[in-house]
Formats: structure tokens, C-alpha cells, sequence
């Protein structure tokens, strides 16, 4: 991980790594990012429009905002960004109870984006009172208790293009929405196989829908090389941003997971920051072996397959 050196923050940069969660590594300038672990290179990898030029764009669960902020730089000529918004800062960070506003907020400042954030549940969408050239939805339907609800605002809000990115069910043969145990007793998991969705999609109106698989290996690749995992021992200074040099706690044997490496510090995720040398880089999960990493592959995509993007056209 490179050593990125910043002398003089700006009030905001030193607002924005003093937050000690983050989701999404959005570009604040040119080779300086926000220490989350999903990157830009989803984009690409997802298939998503290499041009919007003059396209309204809409982006629900947007959570820290990448993909917004990627598409007003594909030339979208507005771009809302919605989320369960909340004002606090360092709680609710789930799929479920709210994501904190103040980091999409914060970054737009620092890019000086006139993307327009707002607090907006998915089965309230049509209250913006808008509809969008190009819809995208990432990883949201399975989160829900009424997906198909949330399927209908946003094939209402959809002027031409509806994109999600989703897990699809294996189930062959007949449309079905069918609803798996995830453990979690706290989130649902609503999978529809590619019928549902072909089937759904072209009675509200779409006549080409397209189901495209999601090389979720690559995309394990890329934030794998990016963030390694550090142990760190009991009674090391761990500091409230990477400029600070007394501003720190001491803390408890840990490990997590390293998002950026910025004057020296590492930031661990849901920690804080700690110096270079007190950080201890544990093994890959990827076995180093080339038989065994085949082995580790071959499982990787299989249990990736079912995460696809589907597009609709009007």
C-alpha cells in the first residue's frame, strides 16, 4: 500500500478521515481516497454506462456515494443520490437502520459536486416527484421486507434505463421470488431468479431486460490487493486521524482490516489510525501455493455466480 504524505489538511479532509467507519473508497483528489473497502473499479467491472452524458442519474442506497460521484464524471447532468440518510456519525452503520449522511456530504464538498443528496426510503421514491433516465439500484432488493414494493417505485421512477445489481436465485424454469435464511435474524434475503425478473420487469412496461453475471472474483481480487489485514498488540497509540500526533487512545490486541496509509498511519477499519511500524500484516487469505489457489478460486466463483446486474430498457 502506498504511503500517501499530506502536510497541510484542509478543515474538511481532516473532518473526513476522523471517521472511523467507511463503506465505499471514493476519489477525493487525484491518487487520494476515502478508506473504504469497495473501489471505483466496480464500476467498470459491473458494467455500468461508460458515457451519461446529459443523462439524469439516480443512485439508491448510495451510501458514501461512489457511484454517484463516478457518475456525474461520466458527464450525467444531475445526479441524486438517496439513501436512508441519518445525521449521526459513527452509528447506524447498516443496511438496515440508516447510513450516516455526513460522509457523502463532506465529500461532496471536497469535489466540489453538485450531486443532490437526500434521506428517501426505496418504497418512497415516487415523492421526489421525478423521473430519471438511468435508475441504478446496487445490492438493495435482498435487504428488504417488500421487494417487490421497492421494485415498483423503482420501475415508476424510470424514464429509460433501469439498472440493479442483485443476487439472483439458481431456480430454473418458472418465475420465483423466493425468500433464503441468511442466519442473520436482523436482515431478509429476497432472491428472485432470472424469470421473476424478466417476466416482472417487461409487464411493467420494459422491453429488453438483459441478466448479466458479476465477476464478483475479480472484484475479491482488486479489494483483497488493496486492503490487507493488521494485527495490532495491547497499549498501541491509536490516533484519531493520520495528521495527529497526541490526539490518541491506547488499545486493545485487535485485528482489521487496512484501508489507507496516509502520513505514516494506517487506518483499521472501525479503530482508528495507528503508525506504520505497530501495525503487524498478517497472510493473505489467497493461498500463496498455485494448486491450492486454484482450489481457493474455482470455490470463490461458484459461490459468486448468483450475483448478476440486470438492465431494462424502455
Amino acid at each position: 500500500m502506498k504511503n500517501i504524505e499530506i502536510k497541510d489538511p484542509n478543515p474538511q479532509l481532516l473532518k473526513l478521515f476522523s471517521y472511523k467507519e467507511w463503506r465505499q473508497r471514493v476519489r477525493l483528489y487525484d491518487d487520494i481516497f476515502s478508506p473504504g473497502t469497495r473501489g471505483e473499479y466496480e464500476w467498470d467491472l459491473c458494467n455500468l454506462p461508460s458515457s451519461l452524458k446529459g443523462k439524469s442519474f439516480i443512485d439508491v442506497g448510495a451510501n458514501d456515494g461512489m457511484f454517484s460521484f463516478l457518475a456525474e464524471e461520466k458527464g450525467a447532468g444531475s445526479v441524486k443520490s438517496v439513501d436512508l440518510y441519518v445525521d449521526e456519525n459513527e452509528t447506524n452503520m447498516n443496511m438496515m437502520g440508516g447510513w450516516p449522511i455526513s460522509r457523502i456530504k463532506e465529500i461532496k464538498k471536497i469535489k466540489n459536486s453538485s450531486i443532490d443528496v437526500e434521506s428517501c426510503s426505496i418504497y418512497d421514491l415516487q415523492k421526489l416527484g421525478q423521473k430519471y433516465d438511468v435508475v441504478f439500484c446496487g445490492n438493495v432488493i435482498a435487504w428488504l421486507q417488500n421487494p417487490l414494493g421497492a421494485l415498483d417505485q423503482l420501475c415508476a421512477i424510470t424514464k429509460e434505463k433501469l439498472i440493479i445489481r442483485e443476487d439472483i436465485s439458481p431456480v430454473k424454469g418458472k418465475p420465483v421470488l423466493e425468500y433464503v435464511n441468511n442466519k442473520d435474524f436482523t436482515a431478509c434475503s429476497f432472491n428472485g431468479n432470472e424469470e421473476f425478473y424478466r417476466s416482472y420487469l417487461q409487464a411493467r412496461g420494459f422491453k429488453k431486460v438483459e441478466i448479466v453475471p458479476v465477476d464478483e472474483y475479480k472484484i475479491f481480487e482488486r479489494r483483497s490487493a488493496d486492503f490487507k489485514k493488521y494485527e495490532i498488540a495491547k497499549g498501541v497509540k491509536v490516533f484519531s486521524n493520520p495528521f495527529s500526533e497526541n490526539d490518541f487512545v491506547y488499545s486493545e490486541k485487535l485485528q482489521a482490516t487496512g484501508a489507507a496509509l496516509i502520513n505514516g498511519k494506517y487506518f483499521l477499519d472501525k479503530t482508528g489510525w495507528v503508525n506504520q511500524e505497530d501495525a503487524k500484516l498478517l497472510p493473505d487469505m489467497v493461498p500463496v501455493n498455485p494448486i491450492k489457489r486454484k482450489i481457493f478460486e474455482s470455490r470463490m466463483r461458484r459461490n459468486a455466480l448468483n450475483n448478476c446486474m440486470i438492465f431494462a430498457e424502455k
